[in-house]
């Protein structure tokens, strides 16, 4: 019997570590600070907490790692002026936790689901959004915040060779000054218009290459 017992607790983690290192194998594929095994790890965790309750209720076991695994998912997000990376980072680590917790509670059925509808949506409906939306409708809004040198050119400047490339083009907002030695950095966020068949990303670069351009964040 305990023998049994043993082998059981030994499958629930090691298909807790499996199912968290595949969800966490996208992440690491697109270079995410959290990859393969920190999902492995989280979901591992979470098993353990869950195997370790004993006649704990399973509710208060679940409600204890989802807390624990939100403090953890908000180290993942990384806040540059407009713009929040790491949210589905953050949520793939939660994701991961959850899976664990059903294994290590014994919920085949809720396990398998949330695996699957996972794997589907960081793996398979991993297209950039603009691509996603041309699908349904004939432009894409986008919006990019553009740091630059105020010496070598402007926000104007800036903005007309945008309007060259994409539709629409329109000043949201002049963000921040900031003054290294002799030089005057600004940053100013332009809404962007992104025809149907049109790869934005080729184009930006290109603004890149432009004197005076630090930076081109993506919103």
């Amino acid at each position: 019997m305990q023998q049994e017992v043993v082998l059981a607790i030994a499958g629930r983690t090691i298909a807790a570590a499996v199912l968290g290192a595949a969800i966490g194998m996208q992440r690491e594929l697109v270079h995410r600070p959290a990859g393969l095994r920190t999902h492995m790890l989280v979901s591992i965790a979470a098993c353990a907490f869950a195997e370790a309750s004993g006649a704990m209720p399973a509710d208060r076991v679940v409600a204890g790692v989802a807390t624990g695994v939100g403090f953890l998912g908000a180290g993942a997000i990384v806040r540059q002026g407009l713009t929040a990376s790491g949210l589905t980072t953050a949520a793939s680590i939660w994701v991961a936790a959850a899976v664990g917790a059903g294994a290590g509670v014994g919920t085949v059925a809720a396990l398998t689901a949330a695996f699957v509808v996972t794997a589907v949506a960081v793996i398979v409906l991993g297209i950039p959004d603009w691509k996603v939306a041309a699908l349904v409708r004939a432009e894409q809004r986008v919006q990019v915040i553009v740091r630059f040198d105020t010496n070598e050119t402007t926000a104007e400047e800036i903005r007309e060779q945008l309007a060259r490339d994409f539709t629409n083009v329109r000043v949201v907002a002049s963000l921040c000054f900031e003054r290294s030695g002799q030089t005057l950095e600004s940053s100013v966020s332009y809404d962007l218009g992104v025809p149907v068949g049109c790869d934005p990303w080729e184009r930006l670069a290109v603004l890149g290459q432009r004197a005076g351009i630090f930076r081109i964040d993506v919103a």
